[in-house]
This record gives C-alpha cells, sequence and structure tokens, in this order.
C-alpha cells in the first residue's frame, strides 16, 4: 500500500491498479482511496475568466504531462466552434465540479446549456426557469447556479432577488432531473443605515450554494438562504468587514478568505453549527 500511496497523480494510480489484482483491490479500498485523496487533491486545471460581454476564456495552470490531456479538453470546450452550440454571445454563470452553466444570446430568447469541461459529450440544454412574480417594486437581479452533482449533471438553482430596503425576497426554483420545481419565497428584513450600499451589495454580491444552503457575501456579514425551509438567516463576519471572498471546501461547508495588507486569513465555515475554524 505504501507504494501506492507515493504515487504522485490519479492517472498513475488507475496505471498501477492494471498491473495486478492485489494493487487493484488495494486501490479502490476506500480507506485507501481516502488517504489517497488526502496526499494528492484535486488539481485546479485553469480559470475561467468572464470580462463584461466578451466571450468566456480559460486560463490554463501548467500540468505535469498525465493531466495535460484533460487541460486541453478544458481549453477547447470555449473555443467558438467546438461544442453543440457556439459562444459568440454568452454569458458564463457558475462552473462546478466540471460543468459549466453558460447562457447562450444566439437565440431569440437565450438558452441555458451546461457543458462538460472534461467528457466528449452533448451539450445539456436547459428548460427555461419559471418567472418570478411580476409585482414587486424596488430592484431586481437574477442568478442561476449549479446544484452538486449527485447523478444529474444539469441540477441547478433559479434564483431571483427582490430589494425594497429594508425588505428583501428571494424567489427560487429548483431544476431536477429535467423538471422545475414549484417556485418558493422566502422574506427577511434587515437593519440598514439610510442611503448604504448594503442593497446594492446583496444584489450584486459573490453566491455559493453549498448542500441546500445559498451564501451571499456582503462587507457586513453573510445573508444565508436556507433552500429547505425557504427562510433567511445571517452569519456574522468573524473579525468584521473587510476584503473577503468564499470559497467551496473539499467536503462540506465553505472558506472564507480574508486578505489584510501581506496578510492572508483562511476560515472553515462548518455547516452544522455556522461557526468558524481558523
Amino acid at each position: 500500500m505504501e507504494i501506492l500511496l507515493r504515487l504522485d497523480s490519479p492517472t498513475w494510480l488507475v496505471r498501477a491498479a492494471a498491473v495486478c489484482r492485489r494493487w487493484l483491490r488495494r486501490a479502490s479500498d476506500p480507506a485507501f482511496l481516502g488517504r489517497f485523496r488526502a496526499l494528492c487533491p484535486p488539481r485546479i486545471l485553469g480559470l475561467h475568466v468572464q470580462s463584461g460581454s466578451c466571450a468566456p476564456r480559460f486560463l490554463a495552470v501548467p500540468q505535469p504531462l498525465d493531466l495535460a490531456a484533460a487541460s486541453r479538453r478544458a481549453l477547447q470546450v470555449l473555443t467558438p466552434s467546438v461544442g453543440t452550440h457556439r459562444f459568440r454571445s454568452a454569458y458564463l454563470w457558475d462552473c462546478r465540479n466540471g460543468r459549466l452553466l453558460v447562457k447562450i444570446y444566439d437565440w431569440p430568447d437565450g438558452v441555458y446549456i451546461v457543458r462538460s469541461l472534461l467528457n466528449q459529450v452533448p451539450d445539456v440544454t436547459l428548460p427555461a426557469p419559471p418567472e418570478p412574480n411580476e409585482f414587486f417594486k424596488g430592484c431586481r437581479s437574477k442568478r442561476m447556479l449549479l446544484l452538486e452533482d449527485d447523478g444529474d449533471v444539469t441540477s441547478c438553482l433559479s434564483l431571483t432577488l427582490s430589494i425594497d430596503a429594508p425588505e428583501v425576497l428571494a424567489e427560487f426554483s429548483i431544476l431536477q432531473s429535467g423538471v422545475w420545481g414549484i417556485l418558493q419565497r422566502a422574506e427577511i428584513e434587515l437593519e440598514m443605515v439610510s442611503g448604504e450600499g448594503l442593497p446594492l451589495q446583496i444584489m450584486h454580491s459573490q453566491k455559493l450554494v453549498v448542500g441546500k444552503k445559498l451564501y451571499m457575501l456582503t462587507y457586513k456579514f453573510i445573508l444565508a438562504l436556507d433552500l429547505s425551509t425557504n427562510s433567511f438567516f445571517i452569519v456574522n463576519l468573524p473579525d468584521g468587514p473587510g476584503n473577503n471572498t468564499l470559497s467551496h471546501a473539499e467536503q462540506s461547508g465553505l472558506y472564507l478568505i480574508n486578505v489584510r495588507e501581506f496578510e492572508l486569513r483562511i476560515w472553515y465555515v462548518a455547516m452544522c453549527l455556522v461557526s468558524y475554524v481558523m
């Protein structure tokens, strides 16, 4: 087993497992795979960049030879001539676990597709999401986010935020097995100082879905929406307002990353207790 743990990539592990049945049994053991993943975490192939109205671009990260093919595939999926649809006029909504959620504007009303970064499979066109309630004053924004891939690559969240300070209204629906669920609603009244930019912050905030919860990062706190109970709650920042960003954790939960001058601080936000671990 120690020999297999010294391999530095999953590609070499697959090749080693083909050597003999004994190594195959070792490489298939869940306990071994847990140790191997801890020593060889998933690699970042690159970054997808969306700048204004320009087509999304993929910036590849240098890779060893055994991952070069996967990196080339990720680079090709955003070129205009590859795939079922062209990206001449498109917006990249989300990227998660090797899947891209893209809105194509070349069609009369626009269409959402899910595209695989690593597998040579056709694009999956999503049905149009349900329309939100039109009778609401204030500012409004729409967002589409991919959910965790539990065997359904098209599973995603359609969210419409409407804000008429101090009230925040969320209308959302979840796509599962190709069918949109009933439009759900959640409301919260926030404490806001007259003239502050919190409503605009919420509209354009970074948004992450972890499990059945949606997290929206503002400069004052994290506004969270529980998709299973249709309710909002607030997660206070551990060190007050600052230059923060959110990132998915490998298993569950998320990371809060703070930059202050030359200091980088990372907190793990545990979902079960909504608490921080630095």
